[in-house]
């Protein structure tokens, strides 16, 4: 009798598992999705602390952020991270990001002289590592959501 019962555990323990293989990767990928948000979310509040006044607003309005998950063994996030101006052309997020702006030399905007203007760099860098132990924390809430669907039952 003993073995049976036995036997018996054994075959909830190797569902509950199976259970929990199949919740695995669905679950991974939404515990990546939500620190990248966290990342996202923190790069979007920080860009008043890192562009010029008065540049903020019309910079903030034109900042597309865009999260994908890439690859199968290990997964990856890209996040990639642009602007556009009013004539829908790419703003130079790489110089922005170096500390460097290009701006027109007194506010004139047709076929005028530019100028590079120094800023404070790193405006997608810092707020992303400092998003770090938020976004870790998302993903310990993925994993113990795959723990909670393996302890199911127990």
């Amino acid at each position: 009798m003993a073995r049976i019962e036995v036997r018996h555990d054994l075959d909830k323990l190797a569902a509950r598992l199976r259970r929990a293989a199949k919740s695995v990767p669905a679950e991974t990928d939404r515990g990546l999705l939500a620190a990248a948000s966290v990342i996202e979310k923190k790069i979007r509040a920080s860009t008043d602390t890192y562009m010029p006044r008065g540049y903020e607003a019309v910079f903030k309005r034109s900042l597309v952020i865009k999260t994908e998950l890439k690859g199968r063994d290990p997964r990856k996030v890209v996040m990639v991270v642009r602007a556009f101006g009013r004539r829908g052309n790419d703003r130079q997020v790489d110089q922005l990001e170096r500390g460097r702006i290009k701006h027109p030399f007194w506010g004139r905007w047709v076929n005028s002289p530019k100028a590079w203007q120094t800023i404070k760099p790193r405006f997608v860098g810092e707020p992303a590592e400092k998003a770090v132990p938020q976004a870790l924390k998302e993903m310990r809430k993925a994993a113990d959501r795959i723990a909670d669907v393996a302890n199911k039952g127990v």
